[in-house]
């Protein structure tokens, strides 16, 4: 059986993938090493979880809620101007999710997803353009 995790992570990436700033390089890993052809991209990746028992779930079905962390690393390497690249990138993800309900629902298998945070960009320069991570965090509500 696949775990609501692993499918919450494969739709993600299936909603994201086609973005004017990435179009197929949506990964669905956070630590895989990338090309140079395969940047700008996306890395998913899930985090921490919380759980609480389903109000009625009885009558539900539903044993509990889930509200699953989802980091989307936006991968970009540029000389200049890697902060605007990040934000396009960061606008079509945006844009993407909060479209309509069907996307913001992952197709109807989760609640809501709210984009709960932007972290800090994260540089990588040991290659001859530098590498920046922007992670967003997003909260994805869900029952079992």
């Amino acid at each position: 059986m696949i775990h609501k995790r692993t499918q919450i992570r494969s739709a993600l990436a299936a909603v994201l993938t086609g973005l004017a700033t990435c179009g197929a390089r949506v990964f669905v890993s956070r630590v895989r090493p990338l090309g140079a052809a395969e940047v700008p991209a996306l890395l998913i990746g899930t985090g921490a979880e919380d759980r609480e028992t389903a109000a009625h779930s009885l009558a539900t079905g539903a044993a509990y809620i889930g509200y699953l962390t989802c980091r989307v690393d936006i991968v970009v390497k540029d000389a200049d101007g890697y902060e605007d690249a990040a934000d396009s990138a960061l606008a079509d993800i945006e844009g993407r999710l909060f479209d309509s309900v069907a996307h913001n629902t992952l197709g109807g298998l989760v609640h809501s997803i709210t984009l709960n945070s932007i972290g800090d960009p994260e540089m990588d320069d040991s290659t001859e353009k530098p590498v920046i991570r922007l992670p967003v965090f997003l909260r994805i509500a869900y029952s079992s």
